[in-house]
């Protein structure tokens, strides 16, 4: 190998590794904060400000929904110029959004808030995240992706309980303030320290390998097809963690047994994404299936076998697939469309998944209502399947190198 290769191979890699370390310890504090602490300050905010658990619910969703409809714009900014300043735009509007929160003391204010939360979500989570590896490093996104996701997967684990020690401590407001001054120290410099911005017209050297592949444009069918098999996923998943508690409590489980079996999904969740780490002989696509059919099978499970036990292997199983899931999306977008559209697609998936999940609970409660959670278990593992059936169509696709295919 000349020496200038060696060279810029060992400058690619450690690229990649600190991008990838940047991006890891950065989406573990920004989920923590930004995501999770909303559960630990909700029962407090509801008794301090006295007011109704679907108003303060309400700020979340808006958030959730905001996020979500600002993702394409997003990941269109990120294909054109990078991730950077967005990111680091975004760390200052979520310092903006958490400050606001918790000195609200009227709903309009709280509701401001919880909207510019909801930028900050869309500009510093996952998606951005993925973008800026696929952006940089197509060729080993897949790898990154994994080991993103499985330091940041310890986020409600480590965050959870800090935000309610800070709250027991002093008070939410107080507890509060302080997780916001932890993220604007730790994120804004995260995210000043990710690789330089770059136009479109002067792309990277890892983008200009894969240009040749570039088929954003070119493959609308497979962009639908994708998004349905996510939505489908993304609709079950949220229904199954909003009613999974609610289903535990209706077999005669105790509260605190209940939320513990409910727990051990995030868990889980760890193991799948170590298994997609382990598989990388086989495609994505194969994956994607196998992991459909899978979640399919164990939803069903409690209607074959009613037990504790087959709630508990359901909970386990769902955890695992859906930590899968979170890291085929992106391998597969990266996969199909190549890197240079990955923002833009990856954007355009996550605004339509996010509508999804904002319907599913409400469709799931009321199938509850008129029937049984056995029969919407059961609907579950139907629309799950029918998505793994779906992705037969994906499996002739030819894959890009170039991009994460190349792992």
């Amino acid at each position: 190998m000349h020496p200038a290769a060696a060279d810029s191979d060992e400058s690619d890699a450690d690229g990649w590794r600190r991008t990838t370390s940047i991006l890891s310890v950065g989406q573990l504090i920004t989920w923590g904060i930004l995501y999770y602490s909303f559960a630990v300050y909700m029962p407090q905010m509801r008794d301090d400000l006295g007011w109704s658990l679907a108003s303060l619910t309400g700020g979340f969703a808006v958030a959730v929904l905001v996020s979500g409809m600002a993702s394409p714009l997003v990941g269109r900014r990120i294909d054109r110029v990078g991730s950077r300043t967005l990111m680091s735009l975004g760390a200052v509007t979520g310092t903006v959004g958490l400050v606001l929160w918790a000195i609200a003391q009227t709903l309009t204010v709280y509701y401001i808030a919880f909207t510019i939360i909801g930028l900050a979500m869309s500009a510093t989570l996952y998606p951005p995240a993925f973008a800026t590896v696929v952006r940089h490093y197509p060729g080993k996104s897949r790898s990154a992706i994994v080991a993103i996701t499985l330091v940041a997967g310890l986020a409600s684990t480590i965050f959870s309980p800090l935000a309610q020690v800070l709250a027991h401590q002093w008070d939410w407001r107080t507890g509060l303030l302080i997780l916001a001054a932890g993220f604007a120290v730790t994120i804004i410099p995260l995210n000043l320290a990710l690789p330089q911005d770059e136009s479109s017209s002067a792309p990277t050297q890892h983008a200009q390998r894969s240009e040749p592949n570039r088929a954003g444009d070119a493959q609308p069918a497979n962009f639908w097809l994708l998004a349905v098999v996510f939505t489908l996923a993304a609709g079950t998943a949220v229904a199954f963690n909003v009613h999974i508690i609610a289903f535990l409590l209706d077999k005669g489980l105790d509260a605190t047994l209940a939320a513990s079996i409910a727990g051990a999904a995030g868990i889980s969740k760890v193991g799948g994404r170590v298994i997609i780490a382990a598989g990388t002989r086989y495609s994505a696509t194969a994956l994607l299936r196998t992991s459909l059919m899978i979640q399919a099978a164990f939803f069903a499970m409690p209607v074959v076998w009613d037990h504790t036990a087959s709630s508990v292997i359901m909970v386990l199983m769902f955890g695992a697939t859906s930590g899968a899931l979170t890291v085929l999306r992106p391998v597969l977008i990266a996969e199909l469309f190549g890197s240079e559209v990955f923002g833009s697609k990856n954007g355009q998936v996550q605004l339509i998944t996010t509508l999804a999940q904002a319907a599913a609970p409400v469709a799931a409660g009321l199938l509850v209502t008129a029937s049984s959670y056995r029969t919407t278990w059961l609907c579950l593992a139907v629309i799950v399947a029918a998505a793994s059936l779906l992705t037969v169509r994906l499996a002739n696709e030819p894959r890009h190198q170039g991009t994460a295919a190349a792992d």
